[in-house]
């Protein structure tokens, strides 16, 4: 409890010396809802309140959020609850920066420190690398009662090679609390056909390998995973600084020796101007991939977040 009492004030107190050197100390309040179901009858919702010392904007700031969880399937029900430290150092134009969401998770009985963050930075104009590490429950009915997590590791490095093309790779190490583990890779090529208009087209590899392909996880848990895609993206940016970002994709898939299956992405996001005393962003998606049940697993969500400067 010391190490997290002074993890809290360190990370708070960082903004005050940043004041003293002529930054902007706003204190504000935010919130966040995300809801997610899939085609096998599991639904997520979290809703989260949150207060900060500092706020620049949405991708600038620093405080602490509490959530709450709720899990549900036919008749099982299961609440957990959250304590987190946010903080953001972000430049969304640079792609730079730091995002830290680190905190304390309790469902079932069960504490586990939880995080998703990331660290990213360029090594040179047309270089970049990224750091990241996430850790959190695995959430199916039959992972939540067994109380199995999961730690995700990796690195991924983005090359210009043309201002209209580059290419994107990521390696990742997944632990999970049962023993099980897998090897990650994803691969990406975005090529950009004309530089004003916003549109990309992608090319997406992405696999994982197994090392326990024993049955009773509790999770899908194939030995070998492949997933090949076409993806077109497109941002657009509207007076007065309102931003509209979507992608659709398509591809095939490889489970184990199974035949090749369709998958499918759809993602929107909305954002508000950065520099508003009130921010404001949602994201919708839509993702058809493999599960237990087969080929055909389909999973929803939206999220919205909140943010409102006091002064």
């Amino acid at each position: 409890m010391r190490a997290w009492l002074l993890m809290a004030g360190l990370l708070l107190a960082g903004p005050l010396h940043a004041e003293d050197a002529g930054s902007t100390l706003m204190p504000s309040v935010g919130a966040t809802a995300i809801y997610s179901d899939d085609s096998e009858g599991f639904r997520t919702s979290r809703l989260g309140v949150a207060g900060f010392t500092r706020y620049e904007h949405a991708d600038q700031l620093s405080g602490v959020q509490f959530t709450h969880h709720q899990f549900q399937q036919d008749d099982w029900r299961r609440e957990a609850e959250q304590l987190s430290l946010i903080h953001r150092d972000y430049s969304p134009r640079a792609g730079t920066g730091l995002l830290v969401d680190a905190g304390l998770n309790t469902q079932g009985g069960r504490t586990l420190l939880v995080t998703d963050s990331s660290w990213s930075r360029r090594l040179r104009p047309s270089t970049g690398i990224e750091a990241f590490i996430n850790r959190d429950w695995v959430e199916t009915r039959t992972a939540l009662d067994a109380g199995t997590s999961h730690t995700f590791v990796g690195a991924d490095i983005e090359q210009q090679i043309h201002p209209k093309f580059s290419l994107l790779g990521m390696l990742g190490r997944q632990q999970f609390s049962d023993g099980n583990g897998r090897n990650h890779l994803r691969l990406r090529a975005v090529y950009q056909p004309m530089m004003d208009s916003g549109l990309t087209l992608q090319a997406r590899y992405r696999s994982f390998r197994s090392e326990e392909d024993r049955a009773g996880l509790g999770y899908f848990n194939p030995h070998d995973y492949q997933e090949r895609m076409f993806a077109i993206g497109w941002r657009k940016k509207f007076e007065p600084g309102w931003t509209l970002k979507g992608t659709l994709g398509t591809g095939r898939q490889t489970v184990d020796d199974d035949p090749d299956s369709p998958t499918r992405i759809a993602e929107l996001s909305v954002t508000s101007p950065y520099q508003n005393r009130l921010f404001f962003r949602l994201n919708l998606g839509y993702n058809r991939s493999a599960s237990f049940q087969g080929p055909d697993y389909s999973y929803r969500y939206v999220k919205a977040e909140w943010v409102f400067a006091l002064r």
